[in-house]
């Protein structure tokens, strides 16, 4: 069974494992001038507790994919995150993608869960955990992300070749 939680109550209580895999979906449309922005929740998250990050966007992973280097890591637990700096724009075209990522995953008996705007908004499918407050969290793990591969929406008009 996918479960969904609220960021910080799910790294609170996540903190003594160390075999949780968090997973970044894929929802990007293949084009060079698409933007590729740091999963910021992710890094929070990841930022509490000892984790191996996929950032399936940033390295272009295919559910497919996706779904086999998660396994690489045997892990206890994996967290998908559905959850952008832009909610409109980033969330919601990543849950078609993350339901099909955590459908694969659970196929394999590892527990699923989700975390971000959309899981939590339908009350009657997720268990959710309700979080008190932002004064509590955490930095982003930025060391933990492949800071190399991200790039602006507008990154061709900077005059940086990438």
């Amino acid at each position: 069974m996918v479960t969904c939680t609220s960021p910080l109550d799910l790294a609170i209580k996540e903190q003594k494992s160390s075999k949780i895999v968090l997973v970044n979906p894929n929802n990007r449309k293949p084009n060079p001038l698409s933007a590729i922005e740091p999963p910021i929740w992710l890094g929070m998250i990841a930022s509490t507790m000892d984790c191996v990050v996929v950032d399936a966007e940033a390295e272009n992973l295919s559910v497919w994919d996706t779904v086999e280097r998660v396994l690489r890591y045997d892990p206890d637990k994996v967290i998908i995150v559905v959850m952008g700096a832009n909610p409109s724009a980033s969330s919601t075209p990543k849950m078609p993608i993350a339901r099909k990522v955590a459908e694969l995953l659970e196929s394999t008996k590892i527990p699923v869960l989700l975390t971000g705007l959309h899981p939590q908004a339908v009350d009657e499918f997720w268990h959710t955990w309700h979080w008190d407050g932002y004064e509590q969290t955490p930095p982003v793990a930025w060391d933990k992300l492949p800071m190399g591969t991200y790039r602006a929406h507008n990154w061709h008009c900077l005059g940086k070749p990438r």
